[in-house]
C-alpha cells in the first residue's frame, strides 16, 4: 500500500537546510486530516523511520516531530536516534511533575527538545533548563514581544525558530531580532512524500498490545506472533539493523532482534506499529474513543489501587479493557469472535462481553 507524510524544511541564518518538520498525511492531498495526535505521531515515526530510507530521504538532517503527553510519558522518543530527532512538545500539553521528569530524562540523554507554537505561559518556565529550541509563530506572537522573551530565557542556551515566515521582509526582521532558524512559505511549502509499505495484519498487532501490557513479557509468544507477520518482522529487522542500532554485526533472526530491543524497547516499539496501522481506514473518532476510555479506566484503577480495592498489577488490565472496548468496530467482527483469538484474562474478557 502507499503511505504518505509531508516534510517542510527548516533553514538556518545562512539559508542552509538545518532540518525538516514532518507532518501526518493520510493521502496525497496537502491537508492535515482530523486524527488523534498520538496516532498521527506514531504514523509519522513508523513511516519516517521504519518504512523509508531515513538517511536518504532526510539527508542526515534533523527531523522535527510533534509529541503529545502520552508518548512523552512513555519515553517513546528513546526508540529513535537522538542525533536526528528533535522532539516538538505540543503547545496543548500540560506540564505535570511526571511530564517534567520525562522531559528532563530525554534532554539528559541528548535529545533536543523544542516548544511548538510557543505562547508565554508560566507552566513552561520550569522546563526551560531542558529546552533547546522555542518555535515562535510570528502570526500569533507580536515580534515586539521577542526582546522580553529573550531576556527571560537569556540564562539558558535556547535558540529561537521563526514559523510562518512568508516574505523576505519577515525573514530579515526575524533575523535582525536574533532568531536562529526559519520556517515558512517564503522558503518552501510542505512537500508530500509517498512510499510503499507492507501493512501488518490487525490481529497480530492487537495480540502484541495484549502481550506488552503483561507484568513480564513472554518473549517466546512475542517471537511467535512477530514471526507470523511479514510486515512486523520486516520493520523490526530493518529498525534493529539501522545505523542508529547497528553494533557491527547484522541481526538476522526475530529472537536476536527482540533480545537486542529488550523489555523496555519492545514496550515502546509495538505501540508505534499498532497505533500506525491497527485502525487504518477507520474513523478517527473510533480511535479517540478507545484512547479516552483507556485513560479513564487507568485513572479509575489508580484511584482504586490507591484505596486498596485493586492490586497494582491490575491497572494495566483496566487500561487494556478501555482500549479494547472499540476493538469490534476496528476489526469489523463481533466482540466475542475477536476476543476468542486474543490471550486476555477472564476478568477483561467478561467485562468486554458485558458479563460483569
Amino acid at each position: 500500500m502507499d503511505v504518505y507524510m509531508a516534510r517542510q524544511p527548516i533553514f538556518d541564518k545562512n539559508k542552509s537546510v538545518f532540518g525538516y518538520e514532518l507532518f501526518f498525511r493520510d493521502g496525497v492531498q496537502a491537508c492535515f486530516p482530523k486524527v488523534d495526535m498520538n496516532v498521527a505521531t506514531c504514523s509519522v515515526l513508523s513511516h519516517g523511520f521504519l518504512s523509508m530510507d531515513f538517511l536518504k530521504v532526510f539527508q542526515q538532517k534533523k527531523v522535527f516531530i510533534n509529541f503529545a503527553d502520552d508518548l512523552l510519558l512513555n519515553r517513546i522518543p528513546l526508540l529513535f536516534p537522538k542525533d536526528h530527532l528533535v522532539i516538538e512538545v505540543l503547545e496543548t500539553v500540560h506540564i505535570t511533575d511526571a511530564l517534567a521528569d520525562a522531559l528532563q530524562d530525554l534532554a539528559s540523554q541528548g535529545y533536543i527538545l523544542a516548544l511548538d507554537d510557543f505562547i508565554d505561559d508560566p507552566q513552561w518556565h520550569r522546563i526551560f533548563p531542558w529546552i533547546g529550541i522555542i518555535k515562535i509563530d510570528i502570526r500569533a506572537m507580536p515580534l515586539d514581544r521577542i526582546p522580553e522573551l529573550q531576556s527571560r530565557i537569556g540564562s539558558y542556551p535556547i535558540r529561537l525558530l521563526a514559523e510562518k515566515v512568508e516574505t523576505i521582509e519577515e525573514f530579515q526582521q526575524t533575523l535582525d531580532l536574533g532568531f536562529d532558524y526559519f520556517q515558512g512559505y517564503f522558503f518552501c511549502k510542505p512537500e508530500t512524500i509517498k512510499t510503499r509499505d507492507i501493512a501488518p495484519l490487525r490481529l497480530p498487532l492487537i495480540q502484541l498490545m495484549a502481550e506488552i501490557l503483561r507484568d513480564e513479557i513472554r518473549f517466546d509468544e512475542v517471537e511467535r506472533i512477530v514471526a507470523h507477520d511479514v510486515s512486523i518482522s520486516y520493520k523490526l529487522l530493518r529498525y534493529i539493523n539501522s545505523a542508529y542500532f547497528f553494533r557491527g554485526k547484522e541481526i538476522s533472526s526475530i529472537r536476536q532482534a527482540l533480545l537486542r530491543l529488550g523489555d523496555a524497547g519492545i514496550r515502546r516499539f509495538i505501540p508505534i506499529l499498532a497505533m500506525s496501522h491497527v485502525a487504518a481506514g477507520k474513523p478517527s473518532e473510533l480511535i479517540r474513543t478507545g484512547v479516552i476510555r483507556a485513560k479513564f479506566c487507568e485513572m479509575l484503577a489508580l484511584e482504586l489501587a490507591g484505596a486498596g480495592f485493586l492490586a497494582k498489577r491490575e491497572i494495566a488490565e483496566w487500561f487494556l479493557m478501555g482500549l479494547f472496548s472499540v476493538i469490534d468496530g476496528i476489526m469489523d467482527e463481533p466482540m466475542q469472535m475477536v476476543l476468542s483469538r486474543i490471550a486476555l484474562s477472564s476478568a477483561i474478557r467478561d467485562a468486554l462481553l458485558g458479563k460483569r
